[in-house]
């Protein structure tokens, strides 16, 4: 009989709060991965090499940010690059580039 009242007590009070944001970060992440890749194939005369490689360099990446995310500076651009480039080649691969973590960060 004691142990009925926590977890009935605990667990929809904590239940509700990570799935209410667990839901839309996802549908985020996948607009924005949606917008990515739409942006990279509708100028593919700037991301064609992106499209055979799957990799992509600091100034494709920042041509892509500048369509994306006209706001965003040189130097937050250079800061999603390094940490989005987890194998530190000074190169995104296509895995980093669509990752949730970048997807975030884009949005």
């Amino acid at each position: 009989g004691q142990r009925v009242p926590p977890p009935a007590a605990t667990v929809p009070r904590a239940a509700p709060l990570p799935q209410a944001r667990a839901a839309p970060d996802a549908g985020l992440a996948q607009e924005v991965r949606k917008l990515v890749q739409d942006t990279i194939q509708t100028n593919s005369d700037i991301f064609g090499e992106f499209s055979t490689s799957q990799e992509m360099d600091m100034p494709t990446f920042t041509q892509l940010i500048e369509l994306i995310v006209p706001g965003m500076t040189r130097e937050e651009m250079k800061a999603l690059f390094t940490s989005m480039d987890i194998n530190n080649d000074g190169s995104i691969q296509a895995g980093e580039l669509f990752s949730d973590l970048a997807m975030a960060v884009l949005h």
